[in-house]
Formats: structure tokens, sequence, C-alpha cells
């Protein structure tokens, strides 16, 4: 993504990109840290997988 630019993604995406690519890839794909992209998954109150550990 270019510097500047924003991407609204749906809670669907967002679910779907989480399982696919896992946290640290999408973060990496989106330019953003993990801890960021952690605690925007959250507020969209995704599910997502931490370590082993599915997390809601």
């Amino acid at each position: 993504m270019v510097e500047g630019q924003s991407q609204m993604l749906s809670r669907k995406q967002i679910y779907i990109e989480v399982w696919e690519l896992l946290l640290t890839g999408v973060a990496r794909k989106y330019g953003t840290s993990s801890a960021f992209y952690i605690s925007f998954v959250r507020k969209q109150m995704c599910p997502f997988l931490l370590q082993g550990i599915v997390r809601s």
C-alpha cells in the first residue's frame, strides 16, 4: 500500500486475510506493526490465531 493511503476492509475480509496469512503476514502486507494490527483486529471482534491459540 502506498504511504498516506488508507483502505477500508470489511470484517469478513479481515477474518479471511488473518486466517490465510496470519497476523504477521497481514500486518506486513499493509505496512503496520503486528501489535497495531492485533489491536485493530480485536476492535473488529474477529477471532485470530496467535502462537497456536485461537483468540477472540
